[in-house]
């Protein structure tokens, strides 16, 4: 393109670590598309990469390299407001950590298929010099015309001949290029299908199921017959239950007889978790609350508050009711748990309340959902969002409160990746950007927390009364060591806690009982050379599974299977130390052999929406004890639940 038709610039960050946002130009007949926030396609290299741009500028910058220019531009409509944009900012700054990883917090690649990389001959005459694998690569290529490296490889026995492109290129013999990537679908699409006119029919169809059909045209024209009687487009897998094959459509669509379209289908997020909710009226305390907070909705201003409410207090509920008055405000809402085993019974009360203007952002559901999710988002469809922490990167463009549930919880902290940042620090300040209040709500605050409600950052309330007039459970700390001189061997379940299981067993109750490891055995252990097994890359001790006996690192995934001799002295006197939720489930089945058990842990919530179809039937009463970590210790609530083993 001509440099006079070059008249702006846009700063683009990509999800790549790098401090700086690159600079492109912006073609002309894009000009009015590319806007601040807006995800583009642009030439990395001999690749192309989604970025959002952060800034757009008339002036071009002083540099010895060719500005490139953008290829393209995905949606017109950004992807992020403003907000967020100095959010990430501020997450690069505050975290230490390059720009480029705090944008990968809103996967600005979400949108983006697959590129292809594709050559051409760029020359006739072969070079001399070219080794034999040059020589075997442009052979292949065809006379003239793009052709992509993916069908050059399927006449290779390798599939790493990027490098011997470049090399080719650099000689002037070949030139290559990556065609422009489509977007995803934002929706799901069935096809659908109707009869054309007779008339546009091929011809050899026409005489096949109008002039002279034979009996070998049967289901053919069973299927022409069906969809006479149809006034509308009839969705493949109705044909398909109809007994009409994939095949014979698809004969048909290419003969002419039928026409094809498609229909958007919106993924409906599933309810696996059924909680029976109940409206409630707010106690004095609740609408206590509420009363201070409601100002600072009313006439929007940043202003934290810090909620600190015993547990069965309620504080669920006043989020609800914050929230209806956010709406009412015509204001959006985002509302931020610690763990995702939370999602199902807190969604089940949202729902209750809001109806389809909520949604769930987390790290189970799937690309295709999170991309329809975050559009209706944008289109202004959802107006609740639930979610850990991702959830605080909704691209609400009309935000009205963020309530953060268990904020002293360390699951806010992401530790594993960077940008290693605290959620409800992150939360404070998109709501310091947007002006808006924040409830820090928590049964335990952290010493920070109450620390700044000290110091006069957050306002403070507590709430000193259980709904109901409710009284707090009864603690009991057991010694098993006293058990253990008494009877001569250790054992899991303390006679105390033996009699209370069977007693809810009788009493038709439910029991949780929570061990902070998964697994089996947390090691194993030679008793006769004191050898422990490790994980080759973490060093540390691997977790004994009693399903498969495999040994597992619970950091890096590595597995291998359980040894039957001491792999350091071969001897045969291997023991299996400490305690994980298998081992306890085996122990509570040998001891209740007649108990009903659901196990909840990661090796059991795998699979996306698992945890909330063990949560639901264990709050069908489908079950009569539950056995998991830590994710079951997370605040939730069942009605026939009236004891809880800490093992």
């Amino acid at each position: 393109m001509p440099k006079n038709t070059i008249n702006r610039f846009a700063h683009v960050v990509l999800p790549i670590p790098v401090d700086k946002p690159f600079t492109y130009a912006i073609p002309s007949d894009i000009t009015e598309m590319v806007q601040v926030g807006v995800q583009v396609i642009v030439p990395v290299g001999e690749r192309l990469m989604g970025g959002i741009v952060t800034e757009i500028t008339a002036e071009a910058p002083e540099s010895d390299f060719e500005i490139k220019m953008i290829a393209d531009v995905v949606d017109s409509e950004p992807f992020v407001g403003g907000d967020i944009l100095k959010l990430l900012e501020w997450i690069s700054g505050y975290y230490i950590c390059h720009l480029g990883e705090a944008f990968r917090l809103i996967n600005p690649g979400v949108n983006l298929e697959k590129t292809r990389f594709e050559v051409r001959r760029s020359s006739e005459h072969l070079n001399e010099k070219l080794t034999p694998a040059q020589q075997a690569f442009v052979e292949t290529l065809p006379g003239d015309g793009w052709v992509s490296l993916k069908k050059i490889e399927a006449n290779f026995s390798t599939n790493h001949l990027r490098s011997i492109a470049h090399q080719l290129k650099k000689m002037n013999i070949i030139e290559t290029r990556y065609t422009s990537p489509k977007t995803k679908k934002i929706y799901k699409t069935v096809d659908c299908f109707q009869l054309a006119p007779e008339a546009t029919w091929l011809e050899a169809a026409q005489k096949k199921y109008l002039e002279n059909p034979s009996k070998r045209s049967e289901r053919a024209l069973a299927l022409i017959t069906y969809l006479k009687s149809q006034a509308e487009p009839v969705e493949r897998p109705v044909l398909q239950k109809a007994q009409f094959t994939a095949g014979l459509i698809k004969k048909l669509t290419d003969e002419g007889v039928l026409l094809k379209t498609q229909n958007e289908l919106a993924r409906i997020q599933a309810q696996h978790f059924n909680e029976l909710v109940k409206d409630v009226v707010l106690t004095d305390e609740q609408q206590e609350f509420v009363a201070q907070v409601v100002p600072s909705i009313v006439n929007p201003q940043f202003k934290p508050f810090l909620l600190h409410g015993i547990t069965g207090s309620g504080k669920t509920q006043i989020y609800i009711e914050l929230i209806r008055r956010v709406l009412e405000a015509g204001h959006s809402a985002i509302v931020l748990i610690p763990e995702i085993v939370l999602t199902p019974q807190i969604m089940g009360r949202f729902y209750h309340h809001f109806g389809d203007q909520v949604a769930v952002i987390h790290s189970r559901i799937s690309t295709g959902e999170k991309i329809e999710t975050l559009h209706k988002i944008r289109k202004g469809d959802f107006r609740i969002v639930i979610g850990p922490r991702s959830a605080i990167f909704a691209p609400f463009k009309n935000l009205g409160i963020i309530i953060v549930d268990e904020a002293h919880e360390n699951s806010y902290k992401q530790g594993d990746a960077a940008p290693r940042y605290h959620a409800r620090d992150v939360a404070l300040y998109r709501a310091q950007l947007n002006k808006i209040p924040i409830v820090l709500g928590s049964a335990t605050p952290s010493i920070e927390s109450l620390y700044n409600a000290k110091a006069g950052k957050y306002s403070y309330f507590h709430l000193s009364k259980r709904i109901s007039h409710r009284n707090l459970p009864r603690t009991l700390i057991v010694d098993n060591k006293e058990q253990w001189r008494k009877g001569g061997e250790f054992v899991l379940f303390s006679d105390n806690l033996l009699l209370k299981l069977e007693a809810r067993l009788v009493s038709k109750e439910q029991a949780i009982l929570l061990q902070n490891r998964r697994g089996f055995s947390p090691y194993i252990l030679c008793q006769e050379c004191g050898y422990v097994e490790k994980c080759p890359n973490c060093d540390i001790t691997l977790t004994y599974h009693f399903k498969g006996r495999s040994l597992r690192c619970h950091y890096c995934g590595h597995s291998e299977p359980a040894p039957d001799l001491c792999p350091q002295c071969r001897g045969l006197d291997i023991i299996y130390k400490g305690i994980g939720t298998q081992k306890i489930e085996q122990e509570a089945h040998a001891r209740f052999p007649h108990a009903r058990m659901l196990r909840m842990d990661q090796d059991t919530t795998r699979r996306k929406d698992d945890h909330a179809k063990i949560l639901e039937k264990f709050r069908s009463q489908e079950a009569d004890f539950l056995i998991g970590t830590k994710m079951i210790a997370k605040g939730l609530d069942f009605e026939k639940v009236t004891l809880v083993g800490v093992i």
